[in-house]
């Protein structure tokens, strides 16, 4: 059986785990998860509290190893609750990810990933060499690129009259699309990290990727600085500029969207600060926005529903 290697973040390569010969699987929390975990305080991230209860239950297939990016100071105490918690198996690997992009950051990733990959293969036996590494993105990149296009949606729901909006921010708990559109909302596309940025986002690296196999670049230098350069970034980046607002405003248009609804999980202060810059954003174009925080359980839906029918009757 291949080893199997779990993921939560974005910014993940999961290039170079397939190179290495291992199955990535990504760790969403599943439903009834409860983040109550005596590793973790709990006025942390819910979201690393449920993936370490997750993990410490058996909620997810047999794992060999987890790779963390150290995305925020949340995943940074996952990755140490992580390594405390399980010493041989899964093993768990630290990728340092920059906060900016170019020429520095980008040699900077680049040896990370040679890292990362040096270890991978020692676990799995198959060492990651250029041409394999070159094989697998192009697997990856036309795969991904036939059935879905780097502009696929992550959420959509199944109504198609009502007020049309858009979920963006955190991951959302379960069934918070679906109460969306019970309350009369059409849910037609999101801006979440896991939903349609992930598939742009993956779009667009393994894409660069394939062009610039043909100028025979350093396969790792090429994915170091596409995911540096992933559009929209996360909002741990210093460096988004006026990208996330085009972003942001194209999106707009393109579903002519009446509202967004932005959800941040409960003590993610990047998420928070990435919510009054999508506000400011969104206000110049007359579009409202509304802010719900949770702590990733479906107990928190029903407080939320008045909320979101009140916001919904204001878009009529």
């Amino acid at each position: 059986m291949p080893v199997r290697v779990g993921w939560y973040c974005v910014y993940t390569p999961e290039e170079i785990i397939a190179a290495a010969g291992c199955e990535p699987y990504r760790l969403v929390p599943p439903d009834g998860i409860e983040g109550n975990t005596p590793l973790l305080p709990s006025t942390l991230c819910p979201l690393v509290r449920c993936l370490v209860t997750g993990l410490e239950q058996g909620a997810f297939p047999p794992l060999n190893g987890v790779i963390i990016v150290n995305s925020c100071h949340a995943m940074l105490h996952l990755y140490n609750a992580l390594a405390h918690r399980f010493t041989e198996e899964p093993f768990v690997f630290l990728l340092d990810m920059p906060r900016r992009d170019g020429p520095a950051a980008t040699t900077r990733l680049a040896a990370e990933l040679r890292v990362l990959a040096a270890f991978l293969g020692t676990r799995s036996g198959r060492s990651v060499t250029t041409e394999r590494l070159w094989a697998t993105i192009r697997e990856q990149g036309n795969a991904l690129l036939a059935a879905e296009g780097p502009g696929a949606p992550g959420v959509r729901g199944m109504r198609k009259a009502g007020p049309r909006v858009a979920l963006a921010g955190s991951l959302p708990p379960p069934g918070l699309a679906a109460l969306v559109e019970e309350a009369g909302g059409a849910v037609v596309t999101d801006d979440l990290c896991g939903g349609r940025r992930y598939r742009s986002g993956r779009g667009a690296v393994l894409e660069e990727a394939l062009a610039a196999e043909r100028d025979g670049e350093d396969p790792f230098a090429v994915l170091a600085r596409s995911h540096l350069r992933r559009s929209p970034p996360c909002p741990r980046f210093v460096t988004r500029g006026d990208g996330r607002r085009r972003e942001l405003l194209k999106l707009v248009e393109t579903h002519d969207l009446r509202g967004l609804i932005y959800h941040t999980l409960k003590f993610c202060d990047l998420s928070h600060y990435d919510y009054l810059w999508v506000r400011e954003a969104l206000r110049e174009k007359g579009v409202p926005v509304l802010h719900l925080e949770t702590e990733l359980g479906t107990r928190d839906l029903g407080r939320l529903r008045t909320r979101v029918e009140a916001f919904l009757e204001m878009l009529l």
